[in-house]
Order: C-alpha cells, then structure tokens, then sequence
C-alpha cells in the first residue's frame, strides 16, 4: 500500500508514501547552513555525551546538537534537546529536561555586569521548556538560583540573581526580572 511521491528535481528525492499522506521528510544542513531535503524522517535517536566526572548525558538527536560550553557541570539522567546552549558557570543537578532552544547560564542582562565570574545553579528534576532564559547572577561570585520540580513553559525568563525554589511552575512568557525571589 506504498506508492512514489513522485518528488522531482535537484533538491528533491523520490520518497515512498503511504497513499493518501504527504511525505514526511526530513531535512539535513549543507554547509552553506540552508536545508536540504533528505528522505523519510527518521525514528528519534538518543546519543550521548560523557563530561567527566559526571555519567552521560542524553541529548534527542532529533536536529542540530546543543552546545555546552567549558565550566559547566552536569549531574546524571539529564535529557537535552536539539539547540539547547549551556553556559560557562553553570551547575545542572540530576534528571532535568532542557527543550529545544533553552539558553541556561548566559550571562546577565545587566549593565552593572563587568564579565566577573558569576553563577547559574540548577536543582534537580526541572523542566525547562522552549526557549527558557536564564542569566547567570551580575555581582562577582554571586548566582542565580532554580531549587526542583520546577516547571518553566516556552519562552519564560528568570533574570539575574534570581531565586526560585521548589515546585514552581513559570508560564509562558513569565519574565522575572533581576533580583526576584519566588517559591
């Protein structure tokens, strides 16, 4: 019950369908950075990245790696998926979900910040949805801060020195701004 899609052209491959439904492909990045289609999509893969002396890290390869810079720790059982940026002073606990597009560490927002060494901790069995920002603290040595069980939907902020505690749930697009404590 298969049948030719029929794509032609340069860019385009002949992909087998079931009748009636569009084909699902899957698109792979030239060099030059623009899409290209490549065939049926495939299943969701897991592969894993080890940062010693931490266990292995689970990343959905499912698109574009995420990047994790020098500095950060990672604790175990940690999912992250594609385009997810992981900064320098930032500490991960265990079993945290990192979605798509989420930018934990990065530095303040904050005029006062001179690229002192500053902090972004993480507790445990978070999860931070689509493009979740956090900002590591502005003063030298100091930190934002995210306790467990949080919930952080698309798009939510939480600012420089930040303290959020346990069992929060962000909504989309929440910002919280330098300096907030919550929970």
């Amino acid at each position: 019950d298969v049948r030719e899609a029929g794509l032609k052209g340069p860019d385009k491959l002949d992909v087998p369908v079931r009748a009636g439904k569009e084909p699902d492909l899957a698109l792979d990045e030239r060099s030059d950075g623009v899409g290209q289609r490549i065939g049926p999509r495939q299943p969701r893969k897991f592969r894993k990245l080890v940062k010693e002396p931490f266990e292995a890290v689970h990343f959905l390869d499912d698109g574009p790696a995420g990047i994790i810079e020098d500095g950060v720790k990672i604790g175990s059982r940690n999912k992250i998926f594609a385009n997810a940026y992981l900064c320098k002073g930032t500490t991960i606990g265990d079993d945290n979900e990192i979605h798509m597009g989420a930018v934990i560490g990065h530095a303040p927002q904050d005029v006062a910040y001179k690229g002192s060494l500053t902090f972004a901790h993480i507790g445990n069995s978070n999860i931070f949805r689509e493009y979740v920002t956090i900002h590591r603290g502005t003063i030298p040595e100091s930190a934002t801060t995210v306790g467990d069980d949080g919930f952080f939907l698309a798009g939510s902020h939480i600012g420089h020195n930040c303290t959020v505690g346990n069992r929060v749930t962000l909504i989309n697009y929440t910002l919280l701004a330098g300096h907030v404590e919550i929970g």
